[in-house]
């Protein structure tokens, strides 16, 4: 039988780790449970990647009713960090997110980052630009209707945040965002751009 021995900052490094991980999906709960009732509108809730990669503490967040919730992939660009075995963890707590009435969506992406999400075929229900993202591309036109990328599906959301003019507004409709999130276009307008179009 081997034996591997791993120094102390190491096992210091992997427990602080797991305990994060283990801190961040209770908190995940808390709020979950206190938010519970406040409103009828969806509820975005984070989670890090490193929470969504393991199989436990997904179940745990899966046990609850997650109608109305939909958790934020905090931080998409460690997705290409992952190896090939948390990957596969990661599609199917996403799928377990999903059946147990989630949506799921990668927060504050860039048109990069959506090929990137495209190309992962990853269980996702939509991606959100950060405001500074979505003022910073417009000038460019960085992003293009109707979807922003040709090889991404055509049931996830695209959400421009910030939109707070209502210039920004109509330019988020033709560049092809299928919602927003700010003052002008609060997050319960949902799909009107869609059901306009057909």
């Amino acid at each position: 039988m081997k034996t591997s021995i791993i120094n102390g900052s190491e096992v210091s490094r992997l427990s602080v780790a797991i305990q994060s991980a283990g801190s961040l999906a209770e908190l995940f709960l808390l709020q979950l449970r206190l938010s519970s009732g406040l409103t009828t509108k969806k509820r975005f809730l984070n989670l890090p990647v490193r929470v969504l990669v393991r199989r436990s503490l997904c179940e745990i967040i899966c046990r609850n009713n997650l109608n109305g919730i939909v958790v934020e992939i905090q931080d998409p660009e460690h997705l290409t960090d992952l190896c090939s075995e948390e990957q596969d963890y990661l599609r199917q707590n996403l799928n377990h997110l999903l059946f147990a009435g989630a949506e799921v969506y990668a927060d504050d992406v860039s048109p990069a980052w959506m090929k990137t999400l495209s190309g992962r075929k990853l269980p996702l229900s939509g991606m959100k630009v950060s405001r500074q993202q979505f003022l910073s591309q417009i000038d460019n036109y960085t992003f293009s209707h109707p979807r922003l990328h040709p090889s991404s599906d055509s049931a996830t959301c695209l959400v421009a945040e910030g939109i707070e003019t209502p210039e920004q507004c109509m330019l988020a409709i033709m560049l092809g965002f299928t919602h927003g999130q700010g003052w002008l276009w609060p997050a319960n307008v949902w799909r009107f751009v869609l059901e306009r179009s057909s």
